[in-house]
């Protein structure tokens, strides 16, 4: 009868195990990557002037990606771009956005598991430093 009662507790705490055991093995880049597709689909307007889905996915892809566009403008002290990626300064973040859902559907094997890294190559793919210096390496 003890057994009995406890079943729904029992239940319960294997869900939750479960639940937790598959947010472990999760890979954040995928997590971004559909995210940020979401964003794609629910966005309305064009151009300078768009309205994002609001959900956590879209708002956590716009952010993560608007703060890696702020970091896709730092040199090092010799002048070259950290990220190795050359974004025109009249590139939004809907386009840093596109580029990195372009990448992940060509690369989604391949994906590192580290996202900034993954939107680091995808940066690198789309916007290449073609001056000499403009980028690290």
């Amino acid at each position: 009868m003890q057994i009995a009662s406890r079943l729904p507790s029992i239940m319960v705490g294997i869900v939750v195990l479960a639940a937790l055991d598959q947010a472990q093995a999760a890979n954040p880049t995928r997590d971004l990557l559909n995210a940020c597709q979401s964003l794609e689909r629910g966005k309305q307007g064009a151009g300078r002037l768009i309205h994002i889905p609001k959900t956590t996915g879209a708002l956590i892809c716009w952010g993560y990606l608007k703060a890696m566009q702020d970091l896709s403008i730092w040199v090092d002290e010799n002048g070259n771009k950290i990220f190795g990626s050359c974004p025109p300064e009249t590139t939004t973040t809907l386009d840093l956005i596109h580029s990195f859902v372009r990448y992940g559907r060509l690369h989604r094997r391949q994906l590192p598991s580290n996202a900034a890294v993954a939107v680091m190559k995808a940066f690198q793919q789309v916007f290449p430093c073609h001056e000499k210096g403009a980028a690290s390496g």
